[in-house]
């Protein structure tokens, strides 16, 4: 399968040259201006320039995205310690509670508040 792939973007990468070097061509007759070098050569080269630049995009997005995700991650980490403290300080208050409760009961004190 792996050969195949591979085998398979070759085939496309040549495709994709010879259908550049057509369209240069064809450019270059159809201008009428002859052979300039730098005109073929940027005619040549400009869909893989915008190949390079739609991959180099994908690229920078793909690092955006998990640089996000590593920014969720730790904003979840630090909520969840968050979390763990205010339920720690939830059962030390109803421990305190409770405690109230069983010493008014002791010195019988009513409930007040």
């Amino acid at each position: 399968m792996k050969r195949w792939t591979q085998r398979t973007w070759i085939k496309i990468i040549a495709v994709a040259l010879s259908l550049s070097l057509i369209a240069a061509a064809v450019a270059l007759v159809l201008s009428g201006t002859g052979v300039s070098w730098t005109g073929w050569a940027e005619t040549v080269s400009r869909p893989f320039s915008c190949l390079a630049a739609t991959v180099t995009g994908w690229a920078e997005q793909g690092a955006a995205y998990f640089q996000g995700v590593e920014a969720l991650q730790a904003e979840k980490a630090s909520l969840e310690k968050e979390v763990a403290q205010l339920q720690a300080a939830a059962r030390a208050g109803e421990l305190a509670r409770q405690e109230n409760a069983r010493l008014r009961a002791l010195l019988d004190w009513p409930e007040t508040g």
